[in-house]
């Protein structure tokens, strides 16, 4: 289990939270893919529930569709849930909450989606044991997460200056469906892609992660400043691999998708 310092966390989506809409081009782009697997059926009604809502664009594109639904917009930074609120107003409720402890009832939501958030939980085994928990009877989780290749090309870079933690460690697609069958999901599917974003230079892309909340929150990060001559060393590393005048940084996408099962029956079905 990879030990993430939520304070600190917490404090760096907060502080991106007003930037945050002017950059995130790679979560717009993925939330719609992931949005794109829903398909409005007959139910009306349906209490929808958004984990790590953000800026609340995942719930402004599902109110702009035919869905008939009740949003819940869930984050850990309040910051994010202010600006989520002048996105969407009163068309969804708020929660600043952890996705690992759900304050909601059990049985009360239909379905649950995620769009890049999860990767944050350090117990994510508890969170998906809580979507069960909270989701009705053959209740649907949809999710997007980045997976283990994430960064690999600052990872590598940082690695050849310090021992440290400099970037955020991601789950393995394996870890991702053992979660999903163990929490007792039935249907569980992953599918995993891989987006290439190129950068002018490290600077531009250390700015970026910064900008969204997304710098290294981990519990064995150095504490202490990083020295400007173990950073310019990083920079050497990583800018060795450069194309073109560009470097290039992988962002491994993992989307995911399960189903509480629906009755006793099926439970014991499946037992």
């Amino acid at each position: 289990m990879t030990r993430l310092d939520k304070k600190w966390l917490r404090h760096a989506f907060d502080n991106a939270a007003v930037e945050y809409d002017g950059i995130i081009s790679l979560q717009k782009k993925v939330g719609r893919q992931l949005l794109d697997f829903l398909i409005p059926g007959d139910e009306t009604s349906l209490m929808i529930l958004d984990v790590g809502c953000g800026t609340g664009f995942c719930i402004s594109e599902l109110a702009k569709s035919d869905w008939d639904a009740q949003f819940i917009g869930l984050d850990v930074a309040m910051g994010m849930l202010r600006q989520a609120r002048c996105r969407v107003g009163d068309r969804a409720d708020f929660v600043c909450a952890d996705a690992e402890t759900l304050p909601l009832p059990d049985n009360s939501v239909d379905m649950i989606i995620s769009n890049l958030a999860l990767q944050w939980c350090s117990d994510l085994d508890g969170a998906f044991s809580g979507f069960q928990r909270i989701l009705k009877p053959d209740g649907v989780l949809l999710f997007s997460i980045f997976g283990d290749r994430t960064l690999n090309e600052l990872r590598d870079a940082w690695s050849q200056v310090d021992e440290f933690s400099h970037v955020n460690h991601f789950h393995t697609t394996d870890y991702l469906k053992r979660l999903m069958v163990d929490a007792g999901f039935v249907e569980s599917a992953l599918n995993s892609q891989t987006h290439g974003v190129r950068y002018s230079s490290v600077l531009e892309l250390m700015r970026e992660l910064k900008g969204i909340g997304a710098h290294n929150v981990t519990l064995g990060r150095c504490r202490g400043l990083t020295g400007k001559g173990r950073f310019n060393n990083m920079v050497a590393a990583y800018e060795a691999r450069m194309l073109k005048n560009e470097i290039y940084a992988t962002y491994d996408v993992s989307f995911g998708s399960a189903r509480k099962m629906k009755t006793v029956a099926e439970i014991h079905k499946v037992a």
